[in-house]
């Protein structure tokens, strides 16, 4: 599968916000000024940085869990090495997609250790395929200019404030479509949104696909 061809699933909303927010900041200009300056700036290497604070998940290191990030970012069209992937020691339940803006570089994604703890590995599918969509759909093009535009969050103008947080909710769900596609399991998805939601765990709940539409 072609990680282009995966455009089928993303939200319409999602794409059109984008495109706000191409011609409000011009997105395009900003972004190749600022892949300008990490090219030539060698200590902004994206990999030197992750290396030096987590722990890397090495095909002679990481064992179960390198074989169920690479069969996933396989599946969805990247090449070996195209990604790599990292734990971090936090205690939050949630793991993180860096796009990387040079094309000889990898992406990254880093996974919390309280993540790993703490999901099934049909679970863990849906959420490296939900990283791996943020990448596929490069969600940082936008991200990293509102960033860099508006360093102080509070400055943010009010209106860009609420459409881009309607934007980053409507790229969740774009996401999650990708990871239901790497899991195969609509119910182990479900349980992974569940688990990493909410913290518990689903064995003290009645937690299937039909119960979950009737909560929502």
């Amino acid at each position: 599968m072609k990680p282009a061809t995966l455009n089928a699933i993303r939200l319409h909303e999602e794409v059109n916000l984008l495109e706000f927010f191409e011609h409000s900041l011009n997105l395009k200009a900003i972004n190749n000024l600022m892949a300008f300056k990490e090219r030539e700036s060698p200590d902004n290497f994206l990999p030197f940085y992750m290396r030096g604070y987590y722990l890397p998940v090495s095909q002679a290191f990481g064992g179960k869990l390198y074989a169920v990030c690479h069969d996933v970012a396989s599946g969805l069209g990247f090449a070996d090495g195209a990604i790599e992937f990292y734990v971090s020691n936090s205690p939050n339940m949630n793991a993180t997609s860096i796009t990387s803006s040079q094309q000889d570089h990898a992406h990254v994604i880093v996974f919390n250790r309280a993540l790993l703890e703490r999901v099934s590995e049909d679970q863990i599918r849906f959420g490296i395929g939900h990283e791996v969509g943020h990448i596929i759909f490069d969600h940082s093009y936008a991200s990293r200019v509102i960033g860099f535009v508006y360093p102080d969050g509070s400055l943010v103008p009010p209106i860009m404030n609420k459409l881009y947080d309607l934007w980053g909710k409507l790229c969740e769900i774009s996401c999650d479509r990708v990871g239901l596609l790497a899991s195969g399991s609509i119910q182990s998805s479900v349980q992974a949104l569940f688990r990493i939601s909410s913290g518990l765990e689903e064995k003290y709940f009645d937690l299937t696909y039909d119960s979950l539409v009737q909560l929502a």
